[in-house]
C-alpha cells in the first residue's frame, strides 16, 4: 500500500492539496483547524497543578486557527518523516504544525504543536479536519453505523470509539484523537 498527500503552501489555500493512496484520491482541499476556548485558572497557594478552569470567573474566548506558513522544516527519523509547517498560531498560542508521515503506513498524524506566554490560562481544544466531504459515518451508542451528508452548522455528536470517517469515491479517511490519559482534577471548580 502507498500513499502520499500533495501540499499547498499558497496563502488561504487548505494545506492538503490531495491525499492519495494506492493511485485512488481519498480527498481534496483538505485543511486541518483547530478551535481553541481559553479562560483562566483560579490559583491556588502550595498547587501548581491546577487541573481546571473556573467557570464562572475570568474571560473565556473561542479562537480559530491562524495560518500563515513562513517555512517548512522536513525531518526523518528510522521510519518517520516529519514536516513541520511553521506560522500556527490560535488565540495566545503560536508554533507549528506538524505532519507525522510513517512508512508502510497509511496514517497520518497531525499535530499542533503550540506554545503560550501567559500565566494561569486554561484550555481546551478540537481538532478538525475541513473539506468537502460526501458522506460522513461514525458508529453511534448503540454499535450501530450512521452516514449522513454534512450539511449546516457543525454540531457535537456522541460518537463510539471516538472516530469518524468521511467517504468519498476513492475510499475512506478515518480522524480519532490519539489515546490520552485522564487525570482526576486536584482542585475544586468553585
Amino acid at each position: 500500500m502507498s500513499g502520499g498527500g500533495h501540499f499547498s503552501l499558497e496563502p488561504n489555500a487548505p494545506l492538503f492539496e490531495k491525499i492519495e493512496i494506492d493511485g485512488k484520491t481519498l480527498a481534496s482541499k483538505i485543511d486541518p483547524q483547530l478551535i481553541v476556548t481559553t479562560g483562566s485558572r483560579k490559583g491556588q497557594p502550595d498547587n501548581r497543578y491546577i487541573f481546571s478552569t473556573n467557570r464562572r470567573r475570568g474571560p473565556r474566548s473561542g479562537m480559530w486557527r491562524s495560518w500563515s506558513c513562513r517555512g517548512v522544516k522536513v525531518q526523518s527519523k528510522a521510519d518517520r518523516v516529519t514536516l513541520s509547517f511553521s506560522g500556527l498560531s490560535a488565540g495566545p498560542f503560536t508554533g507549528a504544525l506538524n505532519v507525522h508521515l510513517y512508512d508502510s503506513s497509511p496514517l497520518v498524524h497531525i499535530e499542533g504543536a503550540m506554545a503560550i506566554d501567559k500565566p494561569d490560562v486554561a484550555y481546551i481544544y478540537d481538532a478538525l479536519l475541513v473539506g468537502q466531504f460526501r458522506t460522513i459515518v461514525w458508529k453511534d451508542l448503540s454499535d450501530q453505523f450512521k452516514r449522513e451528508a454534512p450539511a449546516g452548522e457543525m454540531k457535537s455528536m456522541a460518537v463510539r470509539l471516538r472516530t469518524i470517517m468521511a467517504e468519498q469515491e476513492g475510499g475512506t479517511i478515518a480522524v480519532f484523537p490519539p489515546p490520552h490519559a485522564w487525570f482526576f482534577p486536584r482542585d475544586s471548580d468553585r
